[in-house]
């Protein structure tokens, strides 16, 4: 089996042991690929300094809407303004981390400035012809208004990361044109929501991820690792009701088709 991970923060310094080790452990379980999604303009060279040093690592920049929320205008403008250079890179697949956060901004203000930020680098996604990687918390509603506004809708490439929805919206997403990722929630005993979305998505848009160092399959646990994705995709069976080795295989086609792998 061989396993594609699509979240993954292998330059996050909270990762529970040096990189080449968590990497050799994953690989030994049949992870042979993984995307690195950037949050912060100022952590890009890192990024791609990743990416060069691993085999089997990809790449997508851009800013995370935690980041929007403390950059300063100017620093926004420059970060963006230099995003669609960057896509010509050969690591760089897609643009990433990019969205909306209504848990950790509560101001209409900061939604607003989030929500311009984001159909910014959704558009310089879709002007380059690469997916997007979208972030979505407590921000439905919201995001479903950004997507249908766009021209591009029905085409739209990308994933929803870490796919906290209900199952009733996953078919607005497929229409969209989108991809949908779970992660180590939906590998939790208590994952009920998370198992219906699961189960309701289209075989050819199903992926995987652990958003390593975050998102741990059980709560509390500290740190998740990029091997964790083996636990997520025998979930991710249970869900569906058929093999682990039908869900490695599927997901990893998806994956990368999606990013032209």
């Amino acid at each position: 089996m061989e396993f594609f991970d699509t979240h993954c923060h292998l330059d996050d310094p909270a990762l529970p042991a040096a990189l080449p080790e968590l990497l050799a452990q994953a690989r030994g379980q049949g992870v042979c690929r993984w995307l690195l999604p950037a949050v912060d303009p100022a952590h890009w060279a890192r990024v791609l300094d990743v990416a060069q040093a691993h085999e089997g690592v990809v790449v997508a920049l851009g800013v995370h809407p935690h980041v929007v929320d403390r950059l300063e205008d100017s620093v926004l403008e420059r970060a963006l303004a230099r995003l669609p250079q960057t896509l010509s890179l050969p690591q760089v697949v897609a643009v990433g981390e990019v969205g909306l956060d209504h848990l950790r901004q509560k101001d209409p203000q900061g939604r607003a400035r989030q929500r311009r930020v984001f159909e910014q680098q959704l558009q310089i996604a879709i002007d380059a012809d690469v997916p997007v990687c979208v972030h979505c918390v407590r921000a439905q509603g919201a995001m479903m208004e950004v997507l249908k506004a766009n021209a591009a809708w029905g085409h739209i490439k990308g994933i929803m990361h870490a796919y906290g929805g209900s199952a009733q919206m996953v078919p607005l997403y497929v229409q969209a044109g989108l991809h949908l990722a779970f992660g180590g929630l939906t590998a939790r005993p208590n994952a009920r929501r998370s198992a219906a979305s699961c189960a309701a998505v289209p075989p050819g848009r199903l992926l995987l991820e652990t958003d390593a160092p975050y998102m741990p399959i059980e709560h509390g646990a500290g740190a998740s690792r990029p091997v964790d994705i083996v636990q997520v995709a025998q979930a991710v069976a249970r869900h569906r009701a058929v093999s682990v080795q039908e869900i490695a295989a599927l997901t990893t086609a998806n994956a990368c088709a999606l990013f032209g792998l």
